[in-house]
């Protein structure tokens, strides 16, 4: 399965989303996990995972080498003994449709060797962040109640099934609350949206400042 990790604007918890997902996948079910960055600098969840940036620790693999070999993509994959998953960092900041071709080839490739594949994808809207989401069969879409990201979550939505034309149940949209922000009822999100709340993470928000006194992530938590 390739679940794909998406929103409108950035710094809402995204990535961590992510990371805790590929964590806790890998630790109730005990398959084969890969965690996917497709970013510009290739290091977010490196440094989400307190797994340091530099190419030495995490290696990164890039969108545009030409001729993308199955033993370039396996020479890239982090190995993470203490939680079990694997990573892969790409790095993306051109927007050619041209690389599109090259990310079909590695999720594809994933696949084979990975029960979940989990994407973590920029906030783009570009031919490679498309065929990521078309090769997917989950889109967690990712907001929080702060208005403004809210009109740019109900856009993005709008987008999606106009450009990707993807069945309506297989995009989930999970709320992250922040305790700085007086929530609004899921009555009231869902309206402003046009689309229903498939799950919110109420301390999620915390974890962030949690990991930053911790200098990792807590596997077990």
């Amino acid at each position: 399965s390739i679940v794909s990790i998406f929103g409108a604007v950035r710094g809402i918890g995204r990535t961590m989303y992510a990371a805790n997902l590929a964590l806790s996948l890998r630790k109730e079910t005990r398959k084969e996990v890969i965690l996917v960055d497709i970013s510009k600098s290739a290091n977010e969840v490196c440094l989400t995972l307190g797994l340091g940036a530099n190419l030495t620790n995490c290696p990164r693999l890039k969108l545009d080498t030409p001729f993308l070999e199955d033993s370039f993509i396996k020479a890239a994959i982090l190995k993470e003994p203490s939680s079990g998953i694997n990573i892969l960092n790409i790095s993306h900041e051109s927007a050619s449709s041209a690389y599109a071709s090259n990310l079909n080839a590695i999720l594809t490739q994933l696949t084979s060797d990975y029960r979940y594949v989990i994407v973590d994808l920029p906030t783009l809207m570009d031919e490679v962040v498309f065929e990521a989401l078309k090769q997917s069969d989950i889109i967690n879409i990712i907001t929080d109640y702060n208005i403004d990201n809210l009109t740019q979550t109900n856009a993005l939505i709008s987008q999606l099934f106009e450009k990707v034309n993807y069945p309506q149940e297989k995009i989930k949209v999970i709320i992250n609350e922040r305790k700085e922000t007086k929530p609004l009822t899921h009555q009231e999100v869902s309206k402003f949206l046009n689309y229903n709340i498939y799950a919110t993470l109420p301390v999620f928000w915390e974890a962030d400042n949690l990991d930053k006194r911790a200098g990792k992530v807590a596997w077990d938590e």
